[in-house]
């Protein structure tokens, strides 16, 4: 059975914002991975947010033999005028491969 990712609680409306401090936030990103784990979801006013905070995590989620990577809403709209580039190329184009 898959485990859920830990998140802390957060407060209703605003998340998560008042666990990251916006003037040492890699300090509070390091303090949630000590108390959360490598991989913990935060809410914030844009969305849930996946944070990986190690290397080896961060090598493995960056596999691209084993996950796909998907050009959606804004990148998508992008990709109109510029191209297919970093973020907005599909998985079987060029300049991804």
């Amino acid at each position: 059975m898959a485990k859920s990712i830990p998140s802390p609680a957060g407060l209703p409306f605003v998340g998560n914002s008042f666990d990251v401090d916006a003037q040492e936030q890699i300090a509070s990103y390091e303090h949630l991975a000590d108390i959360y784990g490598p991989i913990y979801k935060l809410r914030l006013k844009d969305g849930d947010v996946l944070v990986i905070s190690d290397f080896e995590h961060f090598d493995e989620v960056c596999d691209d033999h084993r996950f796909e990577k998907r050009v959606t809403g804004g990148a998508h709209q992008v990709r109109d005028g510029l191209g297919d580039g970093l973020f907005t190329a599909f998985n079987d184009e060029p300049n991804w491969e």
